[in-house]
């Protein structure tokens, strides 16, 4: 067999199996190794969490290909956690043939300033999750320049575009996948003290809105990590929880789905307070698994994941959702769950 061939074997399982994630549970403290319950990387190295400044953070998933000139890419989403005014965005991403760093700014939406807060990350790269999956890093001002293709993949059949559109801030994103809306979109701010909203999802595509740390439309830079149902052997489960003010339903089949093929259901406690619960998608002994959250609308809102655990045969979600000066409010969110 030669030595080509050999190459290309090995590199098969870590191209299609490229899936890392985290729980950052020690805001202050200078360095450490996550929980390994809640911290997975497919590519076997150690997850390291290093704190630069209040609230920004450095999380270093050791020999995890991010990028590479044999077609790889990946990319990344950041949910705050807890009950708190702190929102947090992807501050800037590093990807190497052997490892990836995805730096965390978090802050006060309330005080304008940068504060120590616990959040969830997650990478995904190319060819891991199943059709009709996709993931792009884009924005800024217009007009916006083609997809970088180390921060960039569809599954689909059709090129990546993004598009801006009249306002500051407004952005159409066309992720290559057609008309199929059964998956969950994770929308995250690239930057430090920026917010981004799913503002509103479509057939195939969706729309972004970006506000800068006073919370007006700017112009900004987001990720977009598209992931569909199916993935072999993990436990999976998304939904949109499109009834802000319902005090109790299950979301639409169109846009839900639950690995276990069990139910799904959201309720509202309060204005802005939520839980949403996969029945049979429970933790497992030995397992992890990993929560992402993101507001849907077409106005300022931030949700966070509260925490999650199990609740009977369910693995149940908490989350919150604030307008733009910190206030709790009713909101459209989506939620992804990962094993």
């Amino acid at each position: 067999m030669n030595g080509s061939t050999d190459h290309a074997l090995l590199l098969t399982p870590t191209l299609l199996n490229r899936v890392a994630y985290a729980w950052a549970n020690r805001p202050t403290a200078a360095s450490y190794i996550p929980a390994p319950q809640y911290a997975y990387n497919s590519a076997g190295g150690p997850i390291r969490i290093a704190r630069q400044s209040t609230g920004v953070y450095d999380v270093a998933f050791e020999s995890l290909p991010g990028w590479g000139n044999n077609g790889l890419s990946s990319a990344a989403a950041v949910t705050a956690y807890g009950s708190s005014t702190i929102a947090c965005s992807l501050a800037s991403y590093a990807s190497s043939p052997n490892r990836v760093v995805a730096t965390v700014s978090c802050f006060n939406v309330v005080t304008k300033v940068s504060a120590d807060s616990r959040f969830t990350v997650l990478i995904v790269g190319n060819q891991s999750v199943p059709a009709p999956s996709a993931f792009v890093f884009s924005g800024g001002g217009a007009p916006i320049p083609p997809p970088n293709p180390a921060w960039s993949w569809t599954s689909g059949n059709d090129a990546i575009a993004v598009s801006h559109n009249r306002g500051p801030g407004d952005y159409n994103v066309l992720l290559g996948t057609g008309n199929i809306p059964k998956s969950a979109q994770m929308v995250t701010a690239s930057g430090g003290a920026r917010r981004c909203n799913n503002a509103a999802g479509t057939s195939g595509d969706l729309r972004v809105r970006c506000y800068d740390l006073d919370g007006a439309a700017s112009d900004e830079r987001f990720w977009v990590v598209q992931v569909a149902g199916g993935l072999p052997d993990r436990r999976l489960g998304f939904a949109v929880a499109n009834q802000p003010a319902a005090a109790s339903y299950t979301p639409a089949a169109s846009t839900a789905f639950n690995s276990s093929g069990d139910a799904i259901i959201a309720t509202r406690s309060s204005v802005g307070r939520y839980a949403i619960a996969f029945a049979g998608l429970q933790k497992l002994a030995g397992h992890t698994e990993h929560v992402q959250v993101t507001s849907i609308g077409t106005s300022l809102s931030t949700c966070n994941v509260v925490n999650w655990g199990n609740s009977a045969n369910r693995l149940r979600v908490l989350v919150e959702c604030r307008n733009g000066a910190g206030q709790f409010v009713d909101s459209q969110y989506g939620v992804l769950v990962i094993e």
